[in-house]
């Protein structure tokens, strides 16, 4: 679902958080399983992805014990190419957000080059993996179940592509409240940069 423009706004005044793609795959090897996203826009859902991707292999045992996720479920599912398809089309060029980057980028990536993309996504990227370890050094565990649970955010359904996604977008929200985050952690160089001091779409949040 293609997403909404942004109303007009000054370059210098639009949070480079004010328009993201929250992203989570489940995956065995490097076969993508399921793949899920939601599109942000000033912090309200805007359009979403969420399908099981076709793959005829067996599914290891521990694979679906984590997520639930059987070769029932992905037998007859979407192909790969248009499921990616329609994450491009809803993702656009909008900061793509994920917990556990390396993994996330690293197997998407490979399944776009699979299905013969000639480069990877220009998109820039943001780690809230790399931004709880940075901003809560002390915390006992960085699992994205843990770190909801820890801030009250319901963290039930987790390792289930949506429910990561909403739980992913849900951190992020808590952590910039906390304290403004004014800058991308990790950033693709050809994308977009945001300046500093630019305001918190939280200043007024409660």
């Amino acid at each position: 679902m293609p997403a909404a423009a942004l109303p007009a706004q000054p370059l210098s005044t639009l949070h480079f958080l004010a328009d993201f793609t929250a992203i989570d795959l489940e995956f065995q090897g490097t076969d993508l399983l399921e793949l899920a996203a939601i599109r942000y826009q000033d912090w309200k859902q805007v359009g979403q992805v969420n399908s099981f991707v076709r793959f005829r292999g067996p599914i290891k045992g521990i694979v679906s014990s984590l997520t639930g996720i059987t070769s029932a479920d992905v037998w007859n599912a979407p192909e790969e190419r248009a499921v990616l398809r329609q994450f491009k089309a809803l993702a656009g060029d909008s900061l793509l957000v994920c917990h556990n980057l390396s993994a996330d980028r690293r197997i998407l990536e490979i399944a776009r080059t699979r299905q013969g993309a000639p480069a990877p996504l220009p998109n820039e990227w943001f780690c809230t993996l790399a931004l709880s370890r940075q901003r809560l050094p002390t915390a006992p565990s960085h699992k994205l179940g843990d770190l909801c649970t820890s801030f009250g955010i319901a963290a039930h359904g987790a390792h289930r592509a949506l429910r990561d996604v909403e739980m992913c977008a849900g951190l992020l929200q808590r952590l910039h409240q906390m304290e403004p985050i004014n800058g991308p952690l990790v950033a693709k160089a050809k994308g977009k940069k945001a300046a500093a001091g630019t305001p918190s779409l939280f200043e007024a949040a409660a």
